[in-house]
């Protein structure tokens, strides 16, 4: 594994992990609000995993997470971002890409359906939320109201202390729209989803896979939640299974 760096159209530096491997085959992991290329661990063993089967891999920090550089995070920030390491890989000659994100990179890794073979979504995003305000406490809010942005203090192992949660964000996790996100999305989609999460509601995924393709599969992890541990291997088991049987076309 070596640490790289490529732009995005912004011109915003991003740092990612390859874990290179002998074949045109790769997977891009997407992390989480607040997360980065680590994952908080469960990357890096999810990454060994697709290594060991003969996948290369890019972990990266979307802008604004990790050892990217600074930036407000925003739901088109991180489409851009996806955008950038996809034709990241491309140029390293990758032809056959697989795309796996977990919660809100879940959600940018549907909308770049177009760009992959095959998903792999952990506790997917994928419907609004009624009021993103109601997830943060007053004094957060009242820093939103007064500056436009909250200075969020993330928490675990992670390469940065803070990110910037603009009043954007809070809109783009409002305007989440199920149908429209799934309408056009026609690769094989795994989803694993533990029953017990409480960030983002099962029901979400449940709802989803019905509107996804007959190609598509839910695999529902009893008692799992939103930090996937201490049951992580129920959702790299399935995961790397899932990329070896539908990431070859």
């Amino acid at each position: 594994m070596r640490q790289v760096e490529f732009k995005n159209i912004r011109n915003t530096n991003l740092v990612g992990d390859w874990h290179g491997a002998d074949s045109d085959k790769v997977i891009i992991m997407c992390h989480g609000f607040t997360g980065d290329r680590l994952e908080h661990g469960r990357f890096e063993e999810a990454a060994k995993a697709f290594n060991d089967i003969g996948f290369n891999v890019l972990a990266f920090d979307f802008s604004g997470s990790g050892d990217s550089d600074d930036e407000p995070l925003t739901v088109a920030g991180w489409d851009q971002d996806l955008t950038a390491a996809v034709e990241y890989v491309q140029n390293r000659g990758m032809k056959h890409i697989g795309i796996m994100g977990h919660s809100l990179g879940g959600l940018i890794a549907l909308k770049h359906h177009k760009d992959a073979v095959s998903l792999v979504i952990w506790a997917p995003v994928t419907n609004q939320v009624t009021s993103a305000r109601d997830r943060y406490p007053d004094d957060l809010l009242s820093e939103l109201d007064q500056e436009g942005s909250i200075t969020y203090k993330v928490s675990g192992k992670t390469n940065r202390q803070h990110v910037i949660v603009p009043k954007q964000m809070l809109d783009d996790r409002e305007d989440v729209n199920q149908a429209l996100l799934l309408k056009d999305v026609d690769i094989p989609v795994l989803i694993v989803h533990g029953d017990a999460d409480e960030a983002v509601p099962i029901e979400d995924s449940r709802q989803a896979i019905k509107l996804l393709g007959s190609k598509s599969k839910l695999i529902e992890v009893p008692d799992g939640t939103h930090a996937l541990t201490p049951l992580l291997d129920q959702f790299v088991g399935p995961s790397v299974a899932w990329f070896r049987e539908n990431l070859n076309g």
